[in-house]
């Protein structure tokens, strides 16, 4: 469970998501109790032109995940082309003993009015965070 706040204009947007507030128990397989902990993220967008927004974010808050301590710091960009919408985005694991910076590339299409099919793909140096999507989704 989250929740999230955006606010601004459409040239200056600031958010606030929260994660996992009752921070909700599990237990494992294995008869371990895993906790997801509460998570906090902030950013702000500013649109350069009609086309191009720049955006920066972090996590407030770290969370513990199979590679340790983990609370991220990312700077992106965002070309809308008419109907397709190109982003691209690094970031940095600020916790980490070594920074490792990861790179994710993505596109969206708006096949009708508001019928989007979206892909991405993501590497990092470590192998640790590297994938690729595609989907779909309704907007208005």
């Amino acid at each position: 469970m989250g929740a999230g706040l955006l606010v601004g204009s459409e040239r200056l947007r600031f958010g606030l998501v929260g994660r996992n507030p009752r921070e909700s128990e599990f237990l494992t397989l294995g008869g371990t109790l895993f906790r997801l902990g509460r998570q906090w993220r902030a950013g702000v967008s500013f649109t350069a032109t009609q086309s191009l927004r720049l955006a920066i974010d972090s996590d407030l808050t770290a969370i513990v995940d199979a590679a340790g301590y983990r609370r991220m710091v990312a700077v992106g960009l965002e070309q809308r082309l008419e109907r397709l919408v190109a982003r691209g985005v690094g970031r940095i694991n600020v916790e980490a003993a070594d920074v490792v910076p990861i790179g994710a590339l993505g596109l969206s299409l708006e096949c009708t009015s508001g019928l989007w099919l979206d892909g991405q793909v993501t590497g990092g140096l470590d192998g640790c965070d590297q994938g690729w999507g595609v989907s779909t989704r309704i907007g208005y």
